[in-house]
């Protein structure tokens, strides 16, 4: 009877062990997964800040082409498409603020980003402005022109710019290549556990 009762709690024992390692492997995995899809999410989130750089710079080039385009021939259609890239820049700009906001350094360099938008904005608008005027014959506009053309002021916001975007794509790339390691530190050991036991 002795014997029978030891086995039985030793039985017992080693049942209550067996889901204690199970609820503990369980609860380890569970942490596990949402570890790894944070890490998943935060890289993502990275490569859409990289995405909406890219798009802001390529709609910025867009803008420079059609506004010199319209400055050189006053052909209506550049200034509709010089407006219609204007609001786009600020359309990914607005995401850019809302998608960096976790980032003290991407929130200081978005607000040099802005300012500088902003800064040329206006005197690309300035600009239309008195191409616009010098198409109806207005000569001290046509000297305005020419002035804005050669003055290098254009040039030198853009420059700024090049370098704002280029510091956060720096940053953003900083990121993803710290947050794609830890994701990929956190699949090893999976992967190789698969590798042993395969399905």
């Amino acid at each position: 009877n002795r014997p029978a009762t030891f086995r039985h709690r030793v039985y017992n024992g080693l049942l209550l062990l067996s889901v204690l390692c199970i609820m503990g492997t369980s609860v380890i995995s569970l942490r596990t997964t949402g570890e790894l899809q944070e890490s998943v999410a935060r890289a993502s989130h990275t490569e859409l800040v990289i995405g909406q750089l890219n798009r802001f710079w390529g709609v910025l080039g867009d803008s420079e082409s059609n506004g010199l385009r319209y400055v050189l021939n006053g052909d209506p259609k550049f200034l509709s498409a010089w407006r219609v890239n204007v609001a786009e820049m600020g359309e990914a700009l607005e995401q850019l603020a809302t998608l960096t906001a976790d980032n003290p350094l991407q929130v200081r360099n978005m607000e040099k980003l802005q300012a500088l938008n902003m800064e040329r904005a206006q005197f690309g608008a300035a600009t239309m402005e008195a191409k616009s005027l010098e198409m109806a014959g207005d000569a001290r506009a046509a000297r305005a022109v020419r002035q804005r053309l050669r003055g290098g002021e254009g040039y030198r916001m853009l420059q700024e710019l090049r370098v704002v975007v280029g510091e956060m794509l720096a940053e953003e790339s900083r990121l993803l290549g710290q947050r794609s390691a830890q994701r990929n530190q956190m699949i090893r050991p999976w992967v190789l556990g698969y590798k042993k036991h395969p399905i």
